[in-house]
């Protein structure tokens, strides 16, 4: 089955290792992440899981093997969640995948800002964003 494209819209990733400011100003923000993921996955080995840290170890290089032929990775400025976002974003670039790979970041906004107020004008910006990438 050929995939053409991959929408990952203010994914959710964690990982042991802190990134951006997590070590410092934003370590409690990165603790009530991580406190969600153990309560969504008790079972988990942990961060470094690779359903939440496809970068991590455990996860063997799978994610420079995504299947899709190009990948969209949307963040907002003031979601908690944009550091790992941009990491995947990063990391993906990074990883040797193949494809093509573009980062769409919201200035101003906060996680699922479109969700509460489509008509705005981010929200439209991106959904403009987005369908073109959906009509490559």
């Amino acid at each position: 089955m050929r995939i053409r494209g991959l929408l990952i819209v203010h994914p959710y990733f964690s990982g042991a290792a802190d990134i951006g400011d997590e070590g410092t100003t934003g370590k409690a923000r990165k603790a009530r992440a991580d406190a969600f993921w153990r309560f969504l996955c008790p079972g988990t080995p942990g961060l470094d899981d690779p359903l939440s840290n496809p970068f991590s170890e455990a996860a063997g290089g799978s994610a420079a093997r995504v299947a899709a032929e190009r990948v969209l990775v949307c963040v907002a400025e003031k979601d908690d969640l944009r550091d790992r976002g941009v990491w995947y974003y990063e990391s993906l670039k990074a990883s040797g995948y193949p494809g093509e790979v573009e980062l769409l970041e919201s200035m101003g906004e906060g996680h699922v800002f479109y969700c509460m107020n489509p008509r705005c004008d981010r929200a439209r910006e991106m959904e403009e964003r987005v369908l073109g990438f959906l009509r490559k």
